[in-house]
């Protein structure tokens, strides 16, 4: 692990949930559909294997209240702590959640306050695709933290390999660039990253 992405705090932005015959009782919403589809599960594991590798101290999931049934109403940053801890095996003391609004810049409003009283070295993992938004509504709380996508540690960890992560976004050339970048963000994780300009010039001499 690269010491320099490494940090006290990471905060974790939370995703929808169902009820499910798990031990945690819970599912990221859409597992499995190919037509409700969001990575929630890419990102719950990549949570899990963000604190296998060390990447962190703790990490804070910021969520808000989701109606899951008709009489049940769950808070999603607690349910996913329930899942790390009883699905993957987390440690407890690795986690915390802390209410928030139902939207991404919910997350970060509560996400900055929490910032403000821990005054931690801290980062905030979401899935790729949710990181250009979520940076916007970060940049726009005055929110200086490095954003990490939460595949990136599937990788480090060989959860998966690159051509797995291909064939579930979707495969064809854009997913292939797409991936190639979280394949260089696990390089530099495992502080294993070579730029392609450094490889081309090794390659000549």
């Amino acid at each position: 692990m690269n010491k320099k992405h490494s940090f006290d705090i990471v905060y974790g932005l939370a995703f929808n949930i169902e009820r499910a015959e798990t031990k945690s009782g819970f599912l990221p919403r859409g597992c499995g559909n190919a037509n409700d589809n969001y990575y929630f599960e890419l990102r719950l594991r990549g949570f899990a294997e963000m604190l296998r590798l060390g990447f962190c101290k703790k990490l804070c999931i910021a969520g808000a209240d989701e109606k899951i049934s008709e009489t049940e109403t769950v808070n999603r940053a607690f349910a996913i702590t329930q899942m790390l801890i009883h699905d993957y095996g987390i440690s407890e003391d690795q986690l915390e959640w802390i209410d928030s609004l139902p939207s991404t810049d919910g997350n970060l409003i509560a996400i900055k306050k929490h910032m403000e009283q821990s005054n931690l070295q801290s980062a905030i993992v979401t899935n790729d695709y949710h990181i250009p938004r979520s940076s916007l509504f970060a940049h726009a709380h005055d929110i200086v933290a490095p954003f990490y996508p939460a595949e990136a540690f599937l990788l480090a960890t060989k959860q998966m390999v690159p051509t797995d992560l291909e064939k579930a976004f979707g495969e064809g050339l854009l997913v292939q660039r797409c991936v190639a970048g979280i394949k260089g963000i696990s390089d530099m994780l495992l502080g294993q990253y070579s730029p392609e300009e450094r490889k081309v010039l090794s390659q000549h001499r």
